[in-house]
Formats: structure tokens, C-alpha cells, sequence
């Protein structure tokens, strides 16, 4: 989820951090690689994410790849306010944006500039050692020119909430209830039809 890795004896260091849909801001502190510490904040607003890389000790060098939904587009990143070159590739159901840049400064602050498009993503409720899990799985997601279709699967008969962070206002989706939480963020609950209590697949498209 938070995709650190070190390599290069420590001289380098790759953050490509793929988070659930509802987390507008995180931290991660005290990331060592050598004699190097590294702390990272990660700031999401409506088309912007922002990484601000504080570093205590030698240069590094970052190979920084957040992911966005496969459908939003990426317009720009910079650092420290200059636009820099970046390179886009698809990892499964997402897309990442990749820089490479020299620590050279105590802090170094990243803006990706883009046209948001639609991600979803569930919280997994607190596990009881020894229950079965009866969470929700989101088995695909695939941008369609009528919106996020998604296969999931879930217990037949219970009632699942997905997050849902999208550029479009969503008002409706078939076979679901929508919720607005705030700005882009909506709760979408979707039931599964009761078959004796085994997990069943269903398919919905996020408009």
C-alpha cells in the first residue's frame, strides 16, 4: 500500500504509495536508508497531490510514483515549484506518475497537477482472531465510457460501503444507494442477493 523500497546499497529510495480512496492526508516518518532519514506527508485535494520529503542526513535519490485512477489524466508535476519530466505507466487497475529527483535539500515539496477521475476503495472492519472473513472484494476495476465499471464480490445477503472519490457528481447508481459525504467523496452501499450465505459476484458501473 505505501510501496517503499530501498535499493543501491540505500542510495535509493522508491515511494509509490496506493491508498484507499478516503485518505486525504498521511504520514510516514522515520523511513531510514543508510545514515538517512526520510519523512514523508502526502496531501490529497480535488485534482492535486501534493508529497512533502523531509530529509535528515545524506543526499538520496527519490523515485516518487503515487498512483491515480486509470482514467484520470495527469497535466503536470512539479518540484519545488518547477515542472519536471514525468513518466506514466499501468499497474493493474491504476496508473502511476514517476519521477526521479535528487534529494539534495532538507525538504523537497511535489504538486501532481490532474484531471481527477474515479477511484473506490473499501475499509476492511476490524477482524476477530478465528472469525471468517466476510469482507468486501473488489475483484476489477475498469474505466468505461459510461464510468468505473467494478466486479465485486461479497457474502450473499449483506450490505456492503464502498468510498467512492470522483470528479463527476454522483447522484445515482443502478442497484446501489449513494450517499454525498464531502467534496468528491461519496459512500455507495451496495446489497448482495441472498444465496444461502455463500460469497456471489456483482457488477456495478460508477457513472
Amino acid at each position: 500500500m505505501l510501496g517503499i523500497v530501498a535499493s543501491d546499497a540505500g542510495k535509493t529510495i522508491k515511494f509509490a504509495p496506493h491508498v484507499p480512496a478516503d485518505w486525504n492526508e498521511f504520514e510516514i516518518k522515520s523511513v531510514r536508508a543508510g545514515k538517512t532519514t526520510l519523512d514523508f506527508k502526502v496531501s490529497r485535494s480535488p485534482g492535486r497531490t501534493g508529497v512533502s520529503i523531509r530529509r535528515s542526513g545524506e543526499s538520496k535519490k527519490l523515485i516518487l510514483a503515487p498512483a491515480f485512477p486509470l482514467d484520470a489524466v495527469i497535466k503536470s508535476v512539479s518540484v519545488n515549484g518547477k515542472k519536471t519530466a514525468f513518466r506514466s505507466s499501468t499497474i493493474g487497475d491504476s496508473q502511476h506518475a514517476e519521477i526521479s529527483i535528487d534529494l539534495n535539500d532538507a525538504v523537497t515539496d511535489v504538486v501532481f497537477d490532474y484531471v481527477a477521475g474515479t477511484e473506490a476503495s473499501y475499509s476492511i472492519p476490524s477482524l476477530v482472531a478465528g472469525a471468517e472473513n466476510t469482507g468486501l472484494r473488489i475483484i476489477r476495476a475498469t474505466p468505461q465510457p459510461t464510468g468505473l465499471s467494478l466486479l465485486l464480490e461479497g457474502i450473499s445477503g449483506q450490505a456492503y460501503a464502498l468510498q467512492i472519490r470522483s470528479s463527476r457528481p454522483l447522484t445515482s447508481v443502478a442497484g446501489a444507494s449513494v450517499n454525498h459525504v464531502a467534496d468528491d467523496k461519496y459512500k455507495v452501499e451496495i446489497s448482495f442477493p441472498d444465496h444461502l450465505g455463500e460469497y456471489a459476484k456483482r457488477s456495478v458501473v460508477i457513472p
